[in-house]
Order: C-alpha cells, then structure tokens, then sequence
C-alpha cells in the first residue's frame, strides 16, 4: 500500500492530514489514510479494504453488501461483518477470486468491517476498525 506524502514542517503536514481527512470523509469512510485511496463504487456509502487481498462495499442505501477476493492464489480469504438494525450480526466471506453479495430486507446496515485471514479455516480473523453508520 503507497504511503502519503507528509512534509516534515508543521504547515505542511496539517494541510496533508486535513486533505487526507476530508478525503475521508467526502468518500464516507473511516477517518484513515487507507480510506483515502479507495476508488468509490457508485452508491457505495463504505469501502475498505486493501490493494493485495480484497476489498468490502456497503452501499448508499445500507441494505446491500459486496465483498472480494482479487487473488484466487495467495491463500487469503476476505470477508465482511456487518450488524443490522435488528440486531443481527452476519458474516459474508467472498470465494478465492471472487465476489460475494447479500443484502437485508427488515431494517438496515448499522455496522460493517473489513476481515482477512489464512483460507481454509473459519471466518477470517483479522478485522480493521469498524464503520459505523446512522
């Protein structure tokens, strides 16, 4: 993952954060750099992710999830967990290579984060910051 360029002085490297977080927020993501680099789907209200293994999508509407693999080979999985405004939590893991979508039809999507972890054992267990949505 490229890193931002950050000045040493002071004036520079407020303006830097100050881009990097407006950044953020226009793209409706969590307050961090890594945010700032994703490519907004259209409708997504939240992307996270990373360039190597996959990437998670909640749409606009937060009804509706998408989260991918982009390398079938690297013995990675990836995966989304979200809670709803029924209390639900659920987990969505994306086939090696590959997408996988769900959606929910009572309430909304209140929750969501990012998980990546070895493939072949259970849900992917390393999980970035959680978004939350109101």
């Amino acid at each position: 993952m490229s890193r931002p360029f950050i000045s040493r002085s002071r004036t520079c490297r407020a303006i830097a954060i100050a881009a990097l977080t407006g950044a953020a927020l226009l793209a409706g993501g969590p307050l961090s750099a890594q945010a700032a680099t994703h490519t907004m789907a259209p409708g997504a209200a939240w992307v996270d992710g990373n360039s190597q293994e996959g990437e998670a999508i909640v749409y606009a509407g937060l009804k509706r999830v998408t989260v991918c693999d982009f390398n079938a080979n690297d013995g990675t999985a990836v995966g989304i967990k979200y809670a709803t405004s029924f209390l639900r939590v659920i987990q969505v893991q994306a086939p090696q290579g590959g997408c996988a979508d769900d959606s929910v039809f009572f309430g909304s999507i209140t929750m969501a984060r990012f998980c990546s972890g070895f493939a072949g054992g259970s849900f992917p267990s390393r999980c970035a910051a959680t978004a939350r949505f109101s």
